[in-house]
C-alpha cells in the first residue's frame, strides 16, 4: 500500500496534538501522600522553631539582666554618696559657723540697696484715716511747698506712716518709695533747703534716707563719735552709705560699728 503526503501529515500533526495534552491530576492517594509529607517536615521543624526562639529569647533576657544589673550597680553606689553627703550637712548643722563679718556685710549691703528708692520724711502734718493715695498728694505737696521741686504722683509708687502712734498726737514720719532712683535722687539732694525750718510741732523738717537696722545702728554710733571730737563729721550720701570725716580731713566710709575709729 502506498503512503501518500497527506496522510504523512495527518499522522504528524497528531503526534503534536499529543504532546499539548494538559499534565495529569494527581490521584487522591498521590494527594494525601503528599499532605503527609507537608505534615511530617512540619512537625519536624516545629522542635526547631521552638528552640530558636528560647534562644532568642534566652539572650535578650540575659541582656536585659547584664543591664540590670548595672543599673543596680550604679544605683548602690549613688546612695552610699548621699549616705555621706547627708552625714556632712548634719554635721554642718550640728555645729554652725557665725557668719562672717564679710557676709554680714554683704547681706546688710543688698537690704540697703532694696531701699535705695525710698527715703523718710518729717514734718508732714498726720490725719486720722490715712490711705496711700492721700499721702501720696501729701508729699506731692511738700515736695513743691517746702523742697520747691515738682514731683508727680505717677513718680511715686507708694507712701505710708511708720513707726507706733504715741499719746501726744505726734504725727509719724512718712516712708516713701519712688519709682525710680532718680526722683529719688532730687528729692534727696534738695533737703538742704530744710535747714532751719520747723513742722507744726515745732521739729526740724527731715528727709532722711531709708537705712537698714545695722547701718542705723552704725550712724547714730558715728554721730556719738562725733560729738565726743573723734570724728569732724558724719552724714549720709546719696547712696546710703555712712561717710565721715577723721581728724585728719580724709574722708571714710563706714560700713559697719568695727571701721568706727575708737577714741
Amino acid at each position: 500500500m502506498v503512503r501518500t503526503r497527506s496522510s504523512k501529515r495527518k499522522r504528524r500533526s497528531g503526534s503534536g496534538e499529543n504532546l499539548q495534552e494538559p499534565v495529569k491530576k494527581p490521584t487522591m492517594a498521590e494527594s494525601s501522600l503528599i499532605t503527609d509529607i507537608k505534615a511530617t517536615i512540619e512537625g519536624a521543624l516545629q522542635p526547631i522553631k521552638k528552640e530558636l526562639e528560647q534562644v532568642a529569647k534566652s539572650s535578650e533576657l540575659r541582656e536585659l539582666r547584664e543591664e540590670l544589673d548595672r543599673i543596680l550597680s550604679r544605683q548602690d553606689e549613688l546612695e552610699g554618696r548621699i549616705s555621706r553627703l547627708e552625714g556632712k550637712v548634719d554635721n554642718i548643722e550640728k555645729t554652725p559657723l557665725p557668719p562672717s563679718r564679710g557676709v554680714s556685710n554683704a547681706i546688710n549691703s543688698l537690704e540697703q540697696y532694696s531701699r535705695r528708692n525710698s527715703l523718710r520724711i518729717r514734718g508732714i502734718p498726720e490725719v486720722e484715716g490715712e490711705r496711700s493715695e492721700f499721702c501720696i498728694q501729701k508729699v506731692v505737696e511738700f515736695c513743691r511747698v517746702k523742697l520747691s521741686i515738682e514731683i508727680l504722683p505717677q513718680n511715686i509708687d507708694r507712701a505710708h506712716r511708720v513707726g507706733v502712734k504715741n499719746g501726744n498726737n505726734s504725727s509719724r514720719i512718712m516712708l516713701v518709695k519712688f519709682i525710680s532712683w532718680q526722683d529719688r535722687n532730687k528729692v534727696f539732694r534738695a533737703r538742704t533747703k530744710l535747714k532751719g525750718k520747723r513742722d507744726d510741732e515745732g521739729r526740724p523738717l527731715l528727709v532722711m534716707a531709708d537705712l537698714t537696722r545695722e547701718n542705723m545702728k552704725t550712724f547714730s554710733a558715728a554721730l556719738a563719735a562725733k560729738k565726743k571730737n573723734i570724728l569732724k563729721d558724719v552724714w549720709v550720701d546719696a547712696n546710703c552709705r555712712v561717710m565721715v570725716t577723721l581728724s585728719d580731713n580724709s574722708t571714710k566710709n563706714i560700713e559697719c560699728l568695727a571701721d568706727l575709729p575708737s577714741g
